[in-house]
């Protein structure tokens, strides 16, 4: 975990859970870039692009949301890209967890044989499985919990309506408004905040990427998941 300090005390505010790649910034390859063109800054040998207005909606989230960070990345790559991102903001996160919380599977993404499929299992944070996260078992649930990420297989184990999913965030559209007041983003987690259940506001508000099932193209390939799971031994009786 990057070691962080969360605020003293809790808001009763909605558990807004934050993914970067994608959501607020574009990592890219560097020779993927544009000739001419020149990235915010270099972590690790790769560029990083700022997505338009992050930081207001940063502001923004943290003023109307519990905040944390849940990425897919090594914690080295998480903690130099929250320190570029948030430099500030990341010491008021609630939690910020890297791959090492996520669900790694033997199955790969369905646009990159070398990529392995790693889950975000909500039930982690509901059931505290760090003993330093900063809420009770079960305080957090499906009624008070979002995940904001652009990858839809990330949730595939998760509670319906538990997420919601733009777009990806790429630096070459220039027209990219997402996360400023008015942007779809922004508008969509304004009307959530108010909301007295996630869940049913979800169900009830379509926005972005349609979740996972059986119409989306790719569902056989991570139906091998799910039937791996349902069919897995059980331990109850070790």
């Amino acid at each position: 975990m990057v070691n962080h300090r969360p605020p003293m005390s809790k808001p009763n505010r909605i558990l807004l859970i934050l993914d970067l790649n994608g959501v607020l910034v574009h990592v890219a390859n560097k020779l993927d870039l544009p000739l001419g063109f020149k990235a915010d800054t270099f972590i690790l040998g790769k560029a990083i692009i700022r997505r338009p207005f992050c930081d207001d909606f940063l502001k923004f989230c943290f003023e109307r949301f519990y905040v944390g960070v849940w990425s897919s990345r090594k914690k080295l790559n998480l903690v130099r890209l929250l320190d570029f991102i948030m430099p500030e903001r990341r010491y008021q996160l609630a939690f910020c967890w890297d791959q090492s919380h996520c669900t790694t599977t033997e199955l790969h993404t369905v646009d990159n044989i070398d990529k392995p499929v790693m889950l975000k299992e909500l039930v982690k944070l509901w059931d505290k499985d760090d003993p330093n996260l900063p809420w009770e078992r079960k305080e957090y649930n499906e009624s008070n919990t979002v995940m904001l990420d652009d990858s839809l297989y990330k949730a595939l184990f998760n509670s319906a309506h538990t997420a919601i999913f733009p777009t990806s965030y790429d630096f070459q559209n220039e027209n990219d408004n997402s996360l400023r007041p008015g942007g779809d983003i922004r508008m969509y987690l304004e009307g959530l905040a108010t909301s007295k259940n996630v869940q049913k506001y979800i169900e009830q508000h379509h926005f972005g990427q349609q979740a996972l099932t059986e119409s989306d193209p790719s569902w056989p390939h991570y139906l091998q998941l799910i039937n791996s799971r349902l069919h897995a031994p059980s331990d109850a009786g070790l």
